[in-house]
């Protein structure tokens, strides 16, 4: 399987993106092949990250969102409660309830 390049801005981002989870998909996100697509598609959007808190909060709500197309429910749960409770740490009010409503969302469309 050859590897979906993140290198890209724009449009032909969200492009690799949506072929990175289309194959995810036909291989299942369990896949050898597939774990290593997520796994190099994780380490290159935290390394786009500056290293503040807000930056890692929102990063745990994009990888939740990536867990959600690809199929890691669980997973994507666990991140957004993870960034909720960061957000909660930095007294970040309006975050908290931008994640509760992300929450909320998934779980309406879990049911």
């Amino acid at each position: 399987m050859e590897r979906p390049s993140f290198e890209h801005e724009g449009n032909s981002q969200e492009r690799a993106e949506e072929e990175l989870v289309r194959r995810i998909k036909e291989k299942g996100p369990t896949d050898p092949e597939s774990r290593t697509l997520i796994n190099d598609w994780l380490e290159k959007r935290e390394q786009e990250l500056a290293k503040d808190p807000i930056s890692s909060i929102r990063f745990n709500i994009t990888r939740a969102k990536f867990y959600f197309k690809i199929g890691l429910i669980e997973e994507a749960f666990e991140n957004l409660e993870s960034a909720l409770d960061q957000a909660w740490n930095e007294h970040r009010d309006e975050l908290c309830e931008e994640i509760e409503r992300e929450i909320r969302a998934a779980r309406d469309k879990v049911r």
